[in-house]
């Protein structure tokens, strides 16, 4: 009689221990996290929103909230082919993207379209020497109600946009304006051109692309005999066009947009390479200090997720 009584009371332990092991299981599977799903990438932005309808009229669908008071801002990257995989691609990574500190409506200009890049504009231009004409060509195809400003970017550009955001905040629009790294242009016999580096990006308000568009440049906007010259022809145009080049220097007198990235300018003593911007900047370089810059020229793919 007592040996079925501990028999019965040592199967009961088991029970217990059984019972106790799978609620331990079933808590685990019901209740813990597991493995995050990765979340869906957003789609791309329909290109009827980012250019101009094949009949010449501009779509005005909204791209950003209604009542919104943050500048909204369309970057076309300069791009070709045979640097889609190793440039164009990693600012569609970073910069470029649909994430926070990025440029929401990015597109890029070449002559191919890429699944990867998906926002492409297609250019009939292809050439280094008929990079004006693929350039205007791009902002030609834009639709001017987009946005409140154009930026134009090469694939080795590397922008921060949040520090352009707060830049375009004090601007108004509504004006015709052309901002950049203001250089000078002194052709011989001629008048001296201000002009934005291309190197460092420059950026157009809706009201200085509109009057680009109804210029039908670059027919009437053309430097003559500088045609490969984007950044030079793009500075007579403007001009030509009434559209003033604005003045983005901080309060201490630091440029924003620069052509090599910012610890190359850090120092007191300018690099024998530099004295070009030295001599061809509107305004007094200052080096040594540049906390404050917008966009500048990355060498490396790699800068680019630092």
């Amino acid at each position: 009689m007592v040996p079925q009584i501990s028999l019965s009371r040592r199967w009961w332990r088991v029970y217990l221990l059984a019972g106790v092991c799978l609620a331990a299981f079933l808590f685990s599977v019901l209740l813990w996290p597991g493995k995050p799903h990765p979340k869906p990438r957003p789609a791309a932005l329909p290109r009827g929103r980012l250019l101009r309808s094949a009949g010449g009229g501009l779509q005005r669908r909204p791209l950003f909230r209604p009542g919104t008071q943050e500048p909204r801002v369309l970057c076309m990257v300069v791009t070709t082919p045979q640097y889609y995989r190793g440039r164009a691609r990693h600012i569609k990574a970073t910069w470029g993207h649909w994430g926070n500190g990025a440029c929401p409506n990015t597109v890029f200009l070449s002559f191919t379209p890429d699944d990867i890049l998906q926002n492409v504009i297609i250019s009939n231009f292809s050439s280094y020497e008929d990079l004006w004409g693929k350039v205007v060509d791009g902002f030609l195809q834009l639709n001017a109600s987009a946005a409140d400003w154009f930026m134009k970017a090469d694939d080795d550009t590397f922008l921060i946009y949040p520090n352009l955001l707060n830049l375009l905040a004090h601007l108004d629009p509504s004006e015709a304006l052309y901002l950049g790294l203001p250089l000078i242009y002194r052709p011989e016999g001629g008048e001296e051109i201000t002009y934005m580096s291309g190197g460092a990006g420059y950026v157009l308000s809706s009201t200085a692309l509109t009057r680009l568009q109804a210029a039908h440049a670059p027919a009437h906007c053309r430097y003559p005999g500088h045609t490969q010259y984007e950044d030079v022809n793009m500075g007579y145009c403007m001009a030509a066009l009434g559209v003033r080049a604005a003045d983005t220097r901080d309060g201490l007198g630091r440029p924003r947009f620069l052509p090599y990235p910012p610890w190359r300018l850090l120092q007191s003593e300018p690099h024998p390479d530099f004295a070009w911007l030295v001599h061809f900047s509107k305004y007094k370089f200052r080096f040594v200090s540049m906390d404050v810059t917008d966009v500048f020229f990355s060498p490396s793919k790699k800068m680019s997720y630092i």
